[in-house]
């Protein structure tokens, strides 16, 4: 029991090997958590241009976690914004996404994230 008192108490190096472990669980468990990233910046390449697919642009605009910075018309356009930087994540709707949803049948739309600043696509990959 002295051996422990010693190392952990009395010791420097003690200290560090008890308290530093979790002082970076925390610290990153804080960092990346999702609440810590908001108006992650993305742009959209809407294909469809149907209700279904304003509704869900609608509701990206209206989340206080993204901030829609184009509306793009080519999917060039997309990649563009991604490899500039502008855009931390990019969303394509397909052609057939509101006719998917009207057959009642799975309709998936496309999500690239710019890994450049690795918070980003950790906490919009939370979001899915």
């Amino acid at each position: 029991m002295r051996e422990f008192s010693y190392l952990f108490f009395e010791n420097k190096y003690g200290c560090v090997l008890l308290y530093a472990p979790i002082l970076y669980a925390i610290f990153f468990g804080l960092m990346f958590s999702n609440q810590t990233l908001k108006n992650v910046p993305i742009v959209i390449y809407d294909q469809d241009q149907s209700a279904a697919s304003r509704n869900l642009i609608q509701s990206f605009f209206d989340s206080e976690r993204f901030d829609v910075i184009a509306i793009v018309s080519n999917e060039e356009d997309m990649i563009n914004h991604l490899a500039d930087d502008n855009a931390s994540a990019a969303l394509e709707i397909p052609i057939d996404f509101a006719k998917k949803i009207k057959a009642k049948k799975k309709s998936s739309v496309l999500l690239e994230i710019n890994a450049v600043n690795i918070m980003y696509p950790n906490t919009v990959r939370g979001y899915e």
